[in-house]
């Protein structure tokens, strides 16, 4: 399956950030069933699959505590 990739690195970046799926889909694309989709293999072009990507990416960089933070 063409997807599996994406799956397991949404799974992972959901488990990280305490993120849920729908919440994921409607911040990165405005479509909180997205992942729902995924699973049941309808396809993603892959604009949308680089979106999905980015946002999970620039979201962990950004977002996410760093023990680097104010001197920790």
């Amino acid at each position: 399956m063409r997807h599996e990739a994406l799956l397991s690195q949404i799974e992972r970046f959901c488990e990280r950030t305490g993120m849920g799926e729908t919440t994921l889909g409607r911040k990165a694309k405005t479509d909180p069933r997205i992942v729902h989709r995924l699973r049941s293999g309808c396809s993603l072009l892959l604009k949308t699959e680089e979106r999905l990507q980015t946002f999970m990416r620039n979201y962990e960089k950004n977002a996410l505590p760093t023990s680097n933070k104010r001197g920790k």
